[in-house]
């Protein structure tokens, strides 16, 4: 009886173990990119690059800044995602970004622009149109999946 339940009980943990590891394989993580707060008339770039560990797939990128950005069809900022320096996502601020929420970029899949290669450097910038816009402390956050 004893062998029959030890018996039972292996093949029960054979039978999960793999649903375990399958999870694991999707697990959501995310990068941020703070940029320095400065005046209008200058565009910054993060002091922060990342190097993809592996074939990563974007899930979501959003924007938050502490003071809010307002809107502008003139003079705004665009928050631009680059995958060894070319631009993959962005984000204008011709709409609001109300302060200490986060605004999503609408996520661009065309030619799998959201896939991102192993051992790739991605940065972010900021770019002005016009005057530009005032930004407080913006900071870009990236959640991916590991695989394409």
């Amino acid at each position: 009886m004893k062998k029959i339940l030890m018996l039972t009980v292996l093949l029960a943990v054979a039978m999960l173990s793999p649903a375990f590891a399958l999870e694991a394989d999707y697990l959501q993580l995310s990068v941020n990119f703070p940029l320095v707060s400065n005046t209008v008339a200058s565009a910054p770039t993060s002091v922060v690059a990342f190097k993809a560990p592996a074939n990563i797939t974007l899930k979501s990128v959003y924007v938050t800044d502490t003071g809010g950005i307002a809107a502008s069809s003139t003079a705004y900022l665009t928050f631009v995602v680059k995958d060894d320096g070319t631009t993959i996502q962005s984000r204008a601020t011709t709409t609001a970004l109300t302060a200490m929420t986060p605004a999503a970029f609408t996520l661009a899949t065309a030619a799998n622009v959201h896939k991102i290669a192993k051992d790739s450097i991605v940065t972010v910038a900021i770019t002005k149109t016009g005057d530009g816009a005032a930004q407080t402390t913006p900071v870009v956050q990236l959640n991916y999946v590991i695989g394409w």
